[in-house]
């Protein structure tokens, strides 16, 4: 029978832009050899701007020797910032050479002290000692506070110890349910690369083989309604391995609704003019947000020929935009131009892109 536990550690919904970076991986830490003092990982959120936040939690998973004095004399450090000088863990678990430990920090002071949200946060773990430990995951989750954007999330997390043939089935409950669509998070500590585990929520099965040590398996799901169960069947090994004991970390069920600017160009032409070429671009935001920046820009031949500023575009809204570029630059005469524009949400670029012949006349640009 499975041992350990995987507890409620937050269950919240409201407005806010949540999201999750993440590492796992086999990292030795410590005084030895293949070992270094000083860990570090980027922990990619990839949301950059004026946003404050509102919740951040901090996951670290370690495997620990037997015989091991806790809590570990250990800095952990988040964006230049200490969050303790210890690793207390919370959550253990037994496998068959070694103990698994689970601590979690509320960080939301330390993120929220920076004056905007940054795309990745840097980890530093600093640990002096002969008895060297593996930091196998880290997890930033984050609610920051945007306009029109809502969440509703449950996050599990602990130590659950699994053998061979036995499955977990985890409830997860949201305190809020707006979509069919949930994402999920589920962490693991997979033995063997001859292991084999299955993942099953709602209409999705995800299998885990060929791996080894610790995995994030993520993705999406379908399932009506608040409450959520997760199955994770360790339905065996292929062939044999010294080492059967699987891990369980973590489980994080989640929807959220986040209004976004989707741009495009609608028309677009260019002429020569008065020893120039006037490019004119038409540009519509068919999404639900306003862009925090938007450029126009144009090449030939891959040669870049000008950036051009664009003014606000309101959702719903369609601008005009023109500029005049030497073709005089260019290595070889051409009959053609490209225009993209670009625009930025929540910190992330995104494109729309169309060619179009000189001298030509107005044209719908790809769709």
């Amino acid at each position: 029978m499975a041992k350990g536990v995987l507890a409620e550690v937050d269950s919240s919904s409201g407005r806010g832009l949540l999201v999750r970076g993440s590492y796992t991986g086999r990292m030795l830490v410590g005084v030895g050899l293949n070992a270094s003092k000083r860990g570090v990982v980027n922990l990619a959120t990839e949301v950059e701007g004026p946003y404050k936040a509102e919740k951040a939690l901090l996951e670290l998973g370690m495997t620990l020797p037997r015989g091991v004095r806790l809590p570990l004399r250990m800095k952990i450090i988040l964006d230049g910032l200490t969050v303790s000088r210890e690793f207390k863990p919370q959550f253990l678990g037994e496998g068959d050479d070694s103990i698994y430990a689970k601590a979690i920090y509320d960080v939301k002071p330390l993120v929220a002290s920076k004056l905007a949200s940054r795309p990745r946060h840097r980890l530093v773990v600093i640990y002096d000692s002969s008895k060297i430990v593996g930091l196998d995951e880290a997890s930033l989750v984050a609610v920051y506070d945007v306009e029109g954007a809502w969440y509703s999330y449950t996050l599990r997390s602990g130590v659950m110890s699994v053998k061979p043939g036995e499955e977990v089935i985890v409830s997860a409950k949201l305190p809020e349910s707006r979509m069919k669509v949930k994402g999920l998070y589920v962490n693991l500590v997979v033995p063997s690369r001859f292991s084999d585990i299955e993942v099953r929520a709602g209409n999705s099965v995800k299998i885990v083989s060929g791996v080894q040590g610790p995995v994030l398996v993520e993705g999406s799901f379908a399932s009506p309604g608040d409450a959520v169960r997760v199955s994770i069947n360790y339905r065996g090994l292929a062939g044999s391995a010294a080492q059967t004991t699987a891990y369980i970390t973590g489980v994080m069920v989640v929807e959220s609704q986040v209004p976004r600017a989707s741009l495009r160009i609608t028309s677009v032409e260019a002429e020569n003019e008065g020893g120039g070429l006037l490019v004119k671009a038409r540009v519509a935001n068919t999404g639900a947000r306003t862009p925090d920046k938007v450029m126009l820009l144009v090449t030939a031949l891959g040669i870049p020929l000008a950036r051009v500023p664009v003014d606000t575009v309101e959702p719903g809204a369609e601008v005009s935009v023109e500029t005049k570029v030497d073709l005089s630059k260019l290595p070889a005469p051409t009959d053609r131009v490209s225009v993209r524009v670009v625009w930025v949400n929540y910190g992330r670029p995104f494109f729309d892109e169309a060619e179009v012949k000189i001298k030509s006349k107005r044209r719908q640009a790809p769709s």
